[in-house]
């Protein structure tokens, strides 16, 4: 109201109101069902659209996941999961697998273990299978860390969003080291 700036982004000189906002026209109902934001949209190599945040609602089911955000690059033709892990879960994990002798050792370590990667894979596809994902849904690839997303340290918003491109910058290192 009274701010042309503002006014001249969300409604274009055809007169179209632009919300950010990813919708379906469902030939059913005659409607337009809202499933995503743009901002929250990437493609792959191969030109697929992928909505991260789906994926994402449906992987932190997983028994070893606190949080995760889904991460993809149009210039590589899968997606990596950065995951901070769920410490006690992990431990225990660990720990049934001989990789640890007690649930109070230090996991950090042992996150890049291939048997526990391997487990998130096994948990990851199952998930996958179950909600009838496409092959491109799926991670190829896990950034396991223990460094929690929150808004004292930006990598969410103060309504709990993730900040994708701060999450990412984070950590990096970590996703050109997984691809």
């Amino acid at each position: 109201f009274r701010d042309a700036k503002n006014t001249k982004e969300t409604i274009d000189e055809n007169g179209w109101l632009h919300t950010g906002d990813v919708g379906r026209i469902d030939p059913v109902n005659k409607g337009l069902k809202i499933i995503d934001r743009v901002k929250e949209i990437f493609k792959l190599s191969q030109g697929e659209y992928i909505a991260p945040a789906k994926l994402e609602g449906l992987y932190a089911k997983c028994s070893l996941v606190a949080q995760i955000c889904i991460y993809g690059n149009s210039e590589k033709s899968s997606i990596i999961a950065i995951i901070v892990v769920n410490k006690p879960n992990v431990a225990q994990f660990l720990k049934e697998s001989g990789i640890i002798k007690d649930e109070k050792d230090e996991i950090e370590p042992h996150l890049s273990n291939e048997k526990l990667l391997s487990e998130f894979k096994t948990q990851f596809d199952a998930i996958a299978k179950e909600n009838k994902f496409t092959s491109l849904e799926k991670p190829s690839k896990f950034v396991l860390t223990t460094y929690e997303f929150s808004p004292q340290n930006d990598l969410l918003t103060p309504t709990m969003k993730l900040v994708r491109k701060k999450i990412q910058n984070h950590f990096q290192a970590e996703i050109d080291k997984a691809y």
